[in-house]
């Protein structure tokens, strides 16, 4: 069960802490918000209430299996079309893919095939217009503000270093270097 706090404030609902774990459930917070900010003058209702919403276990949820958030790291806004354009050639889904923008160089990427969603998410880093494009797993139990969006992993390649320093101690060494 998700659960959020409203309060009552001058005929309008401020959500205090919200726990959702999805868009669409988070419409229907919305939904609810602007239901409840209707309200009579009259009404009474406490200052605080939680309210506990029921978790889709349908096929319905299932999508979100399917979807990941990525974040451009870049200080320009980039262009949605353009994005959906290269990632589609680089990526080259076999059975398609849905791009939706979400804030500044956030978006979410639904695929039509767990593969392929896979087969993504284990060929990172991946770059875009000269830019990290930083991919994370969407978990339906979270709310999208709550996946960080600023880190990716990658790989450096170190040459000519001898056999005999190859350890696990001076990678981390070698890494700890700016």
């Amino acid at each position: 069960m998700a659960k959020f706090k409203f309060k009552i404030a001058n005929s309008e609902v401020v959500i205090c802490d919200r726990n959702v774990s999805s868009e669409r459930e988070f419409q229907k917070v919305r939904s609810f918000k602007m239901k409840l900010s209707k309200f009579e003058t009259g009404a009474q209702l406490n200052c605080e209430e939680t309210i506990d919403l029921e978790e889709d276990d349908s096929n319905a949820n299932r999508e979100y299996f399917l979807t990941f958030l990525a974040k451009i790291i870049s200080s320009k806004k980039s262009n949605l079309k353009a994005v959906q354009s290269i990632l589609s050639k680089a990526w080259n889904p076999t059975k398609g893919m849905k791009i939706t923008p979400l804030a500044d160089n956030t978006i979410c990427i639904t695929f039509n095939h767990e593969w392929d969603r896979m087969r993504i998410l284990e060929s990172r880093p991946w770059s875009i217009m000269s830019s990290s494009l930083v991919i994370r797993d969407w978990s339906p139990n979270l709310y999208i503000k709550e996946i960080e969006l600023n880190y990716t992993p990658f790989w450096v390649r170190i040459c000519r270093l001898p056999p005999n320093q190859m350890t696990k101690p001076n990678a981390e060494k070698i890494a700890k270097k700016r």
